[in-house]
C-alpha cells in the first residue's frame, strides 16, 4: 500500500469510530493501523495465493472492522 492508500485508509477509520461513538486520532492510531496491515497482508496473500490484499473498514455490530480481501 502506498502512503496515500494508507491515509485514505486512516480517514476512513477515524470516521467510523466517530460514528460509533470512540475516539480515534493520532499519530500512534495511524502506526498502529499501518502495523496491523503490514502484519497481515503476506499472511493472506500466503494463505489464498493472492497476488495483493485490499483493506476496508466497516462498521458492524457498532464496532470498527478493518476486513481484507485478497485479490485473485
Amino acid at each position: 500500500m502506498t502512503d496515500g492508500d494508507v491515509d485514505a485508509l486512516y480517514s476512513k477509520y477515524v470516521k467510523a469510530k466517530a460514528m460509533v461513538g470512540e475516539q480515534a486520532a493520532g499519530p500512534q492510531t495511524r502506526e498502529k493501523l499501518l502495523r496491523t496491515i503490514n502484519q497481515q497482508a503476506p499472511k493472506i496473500m500466503e494463505q489464498f495465493k493472492a497476488s495483493g490484499v485490499d483493506f476496508s473498514i466497516v462498521v458492524k455490530d457498532n464496532q470498527v472492522i478493518i476486513r481484507a480481501k485478497p485479490k485473485p
